[in-house]
C-alpha cells in the first residue's frame, strides 16, 4: 500500500477537497479498514508515512509493518527452500487498487504465479476494467 485511508484523507483536507459526503465516506471506509486490519499478519506499506499511520492511527504493531519500495528486483534475493517460512495455512495476500496497471498489478500477478502460488492465496479487489481481460493465472 502506498497510503492508508487516514493519510489519503489528510491529503484531501490539505488540498481543500473535503465535503460532507466525502467525510462520511471516509468514516465508513476508515471503520471497515480498522476492522479488517487484525486479519492480516503482515502489512507492506510503500512509505514510512503509511507505516506510521498504520501504527499510530490503526494500532498495528510496528513489527508487523515492513516498508517496501517499488519496483522490487525479483531476480535478487530469492529465498532458498530452507529460508522459506513454513506455514500451516497458506498466507493470504490482498491487493486493492483502482489503477491496476499503473500500480504494478501485472508485476504482482507474474511474481505471484512464479513464486508465491504454492504458499499464498491472492485476492484482488479493483474496479479497473482491465482486470476483466487480464489472465489471472498461467
Amino acid at each position: 500500500m502506498d497510503s492508508t485511508l487516514d493519510t489519503s484523507n489528510q491529503h484531501r483536507i490539505r488540498l481543500g477537497r473535503q465535503s460532507l459526503l466525502r467525510a462520511a465516506s471516509h468514516q465508513l471506509h476508515h471503520w471497515a479498514f480498522r476492522r479488517a486490519i487484525p486479519n492480516f499478519r503482515y502489512l507492506f506499506p510503500m512509505a514510512s508515512s503509511a507505516r506510521e499511520s498504520l501504527v499510530g492511527v490503526y494500532g498495528v504493531p510496528r513489527e508487523r509493518c515492513f516498508v517496501t519500495l517499488a519496483p522490487q528486483d525479483t531476480a535478487r534475493g530469492q529465498p532458498s527452500e530452507l529460508e522459506r517460512p513454513v506455514a500451516h495455512v497458506p498466507f493470504r495476500l490482498l491487493y486493492v487498487t483502482n489503477d491496476f496497471q499503473p500500480k504494478r498489478g501485472l508485476f504482482l500477478l507474474d511474481y505471484y504465479n512464479r513464486l508465491l502460488r504454492v504458499d499464498c492465496t491472492l485476492t484482488i479487489v479493483s474496479n479497473d476494467p482491465v482486470i476483466e481481460v487480464v489472465p489471472l493465472s498461467q
